[in-house]
């Protein structure tokens, strides 16, 4: 069985010829830093259809409690999980959440709660509300950033990103 030694296709591209680098049936092209930044308006997307379901929801205070758990008396810290019970419509629903900074004296909080499910609440403060997603947007950020703007092997410069209608979707080529 012969081999076929390995080239390029910048290399081939190179050497005058008029083979196009261009490829059949693709439609949607961008650079890498244009698909990088259309990857984080994907995930900011998501994020906010998300929110979007806690931003209309119902507002209500809850009664908060501490919870201690098992020998919570023989514990000499701060526990760092509470237990609050709220009224939606005619019944009461009980949430746990992380306490996320409320002091342990205070007795009430601000809860939202979904209206078509008034059993799933969460706190609302910023830490409640956005802090989970910063710091996934923040990990997501680091990686993708590393990825794409480093120089490597795996995104080379000049690459660009399309899409085509076929497997694989998405492929880069390298100008």
């Amino acid at each position: 069985m012969d081999l076929i030694p390995y080239e390029p296709v910048s290399t081939v591209v190179g050497k005058g010829s008029n083979v196009s680098k261009s490829v059949a049936g693709r439609y949607w092209e961008m650079p890498s830093w244009g698909f990088f930044l259309f990857l984080h308006a994907i995930f900011i997307g998501l994020v906010l259809l998300y929110q979007s379901l806690w931003l209309f929801s119902e507002k209500t205070t809850a009664l908060c409690e501490t919870y201690w758990g098992p020998y919570g008396e023989r514990r000499n810290i701060t526990p760092g999980t509470i237990i609050y019970h709220y009224k939606a419509g005619d019944e009461i629903y009980e949430g746990s959440s992380t306490r996320n900074g409320i002091p342990i004296t205070q007795k009430t909080i601000p809860v939202r709660y979904l209206r078509f499910k008034p059993s799933i609440s969460r706190l609302d403060t910023y830490e409640g509300n956005w802090l989970a997603f910063h710091v996934a947007w923040l990990i997501f950020f680091v990686i993708t950033a590393m990825i794409f703007f480093i120089p490597n092997e795996t995104i080379p410069r000049n690459s660009f990103i399309y899409f085509t209608k076929k497997k694989p979707w998405i492929n880069m080529i390298v100008r």
